[in-house]
């Protein structure tokens, strides 16, 4: 009661009171409502079943589910951030978000088989052979350019039945002529899903809740070196992106997060080397986190600690990559696909394609679309590099600006990207829970749109998506980026005027 009367100081008592109470009762029914939002998208989920009825597929009501649960997300965290901390409370929001990965458990999973590709690859890993060699595609026909498969592969291609949901695991994998693009740390927890349960999706997302519990340790770890309200736990714990692409479709890119905040932790620990070598591990699981590096090495305080980080990470990102870099790279490789091929939802990148396009036929050449498309993710990576260099050109002001100069390269990498799917905004999390830029947040709201892809495609329609509803998903976003800088620009003006501190 002194802390709260602490900081509510000058305002009528009854009053403070009052709206606490108001605060939490709108926890508590934003909690209710997700649970409820939660249960209808896994009650829908047969709906979507593997191969059936794509155009009756309730993707309407799928993308309304989504769009209504990031509102009430975000409902509590904008106006009730200033609850009282209670163990109740917090009690609260961590039973609230371990019931929602309850119910996406047994859930199909919704417009989304990249899972079966995991299942597959952890099946050929935990039978110790290379992931890398064959495609599934070749392993079906039994032969490759280098000649016939191994016996052992076409047997497990054969025995690959899913459990849960039935069919052929090796039958359902998209880009099935493709090598898989995962490196190889991805590799072994795909392994340790098929050693804990062969080829079952539940199996995976159980290991996908087990590593999202580290996950919620070390955000509590964070929480308390910034001194943040035990309510900002809600931002990851039960953001509905992170619950729908997650726990329920399965996706991958929740095991980088535990490498990467352990990373972060243990530099603010004063234990460079492993920090070091636990972003190294990071790289092992997915690539972008390399775009880290420099700033852990900046954030260092001897050059010498900095040269021996900088030889321990070309070391162990180096063996770690080996099979990637030797049967993981060129034609007919998942990774050389995706970087020169893929395009979906990315917004920005539409633009820097189409000045690309229009710059070929300036100089009277129209331009093949690969060229283009060269030129274009050329850009891309230009734009990204030169925005670290503007970012790491002036010293780091302490722990919050570290943490805050890598969100603003995950937020870059995932902004610029050519493929913005929203599972890659699950990147993002751990970084907003220290700072909540309204523009990122926004993104909780127009991202589910990307299921409006399936709908258009599915009916037809495939135009509507590229040429509206990706621009009503970003351009929002980018408006409010916009508003928010002008705004940091005009308060960081008035603080030079007045001599005050001009830190954003």
């Amino acid at each position: 009661m002194r802390k709260l009367l602490k900081q509510y100081a000058g305002q009528p008592v009854w009053e403070n009171m009052t709206q606490q109470k108001k605060y939490r009762m709108c926890w508590y029914t934003a909690g209710l409502c997700l649970l409820f939002l939660h249960f209808v998208i896994a009650f829908i989920s047969p709906e979507f079943a593997y191969g059936e009825r794509y155009q009756e597929r309730p993707l309407l009501i799928l993308v309304c589910l989504l769009v209504a649960s990031g509102i009430i997300y975000l409902v509590p965290i904008i106006w009730a951030r200033a609850v009282h901390n209670s163990s109740s409370l917090f009690a609260w929001i961590v039973g609230v978000g371990f019931v929602l990965r309850l119910l996406m458990l047994p859930s199909y999973p919704i417009q989304e088989d990249d899972s079966y590709r995991y299942l597959w690859d952890g099946a050929v890993t935990a039978h110790l052979c290379n992931p890398y060699t064959y495609s599934p595609s070749e392993i079906r026909q039994g032969l490759n350019s280098s000649g016939e498969v191994p016996e052992k592969l076409k047997e497990l291609a054969e025995t690959s039945w899913a459990t849960e949901y039935g069919g052929r695991v090796i039958d359902r994998i998209n880009h099935r002529d493709l090598r898989t693009l995962y490196p190889p740390v991805a590799q072994l927890f795909f392994g340790l899903s098929h050693l804990i349960r062969p080829w079952s999706l539940v199996g995976w997302r159980i290991l996908l809740i087990a590593v999202d519990f580290v996950v919620l340790l070390l955000i509590l770890r964070l929480m308390a070196r910034f001194q943040l309200p035990r309510s900002t736990l809600a931002i990851y714990w039960w953001n509905p992106i992170l619950i729908k692409e997650i726990f329920n479709s399965g996706h991958m890119d929740l095991i980088v997060l535990p490498f990467v905040l352990g990373a972060y932790l243990f530099l603010e620990k004063g234990k460079p080397r492993r920090a070091t070598g636990l972003l190294s591990l990071a790289v092992g699981c997915k690539l972008w986190p390399v775009m880290l590096l420099p700033f852990f090495i900046k954030r260092m305080n001897s050059t010498l600690i900095r040269f021996q980080s900088l030889i321990l990470a070309t070391f162990v990102m180096g063996i770690i990559l080996i099979p990637y870099f030797i049967f993981g790279l060129g034609p007919g490789s998942g990774f050389f696909s995706y970087g020169m091929n893929w395009e979906v939802n990315g917004a920005f990148f539409k633009v820097i394609k189409g000045i690309a396009s229009a710059c070929f036929l300036l100089l009277g050449d129209g331009g093949d679309l690969v060229s283009i498309g060269v030129v274009s993710r050329g850009t891309v990576f230009v734009l990204l590099v030169a925005w670290m260099v503007f970012l790491l050109r002036s010293p780091l002001g302490g722990e919050r600006d570290f943490w805050q100069r890598g969100l603003a390269v995950v937020a870059a990498i995932f902004l610029l990207s050519p493929t913005g799917y929203p599972w890659y905004f699950t990147w993002l999390l751990p970084f907003i829970i220290v700072r909540q830029y309204a523009f990122l947040m926004a993104l909780n709201i127009v991202l589910p749109m990307y299921y409006l892809r399936f709908y258009s495609l599915y009916h037809g329609m495939p135009e509507i998506y590229e040429g509206v509803i990706v621009w009503v998903e970003f351009v929002p976003v980018w408006l409010l980026l916009a508003f928010e800088r002008w705004q940091n620009w005009k308060e960081c003006r008035k603080n030079q005027l007045t001599g005050q501190s001009s830190l954003p």
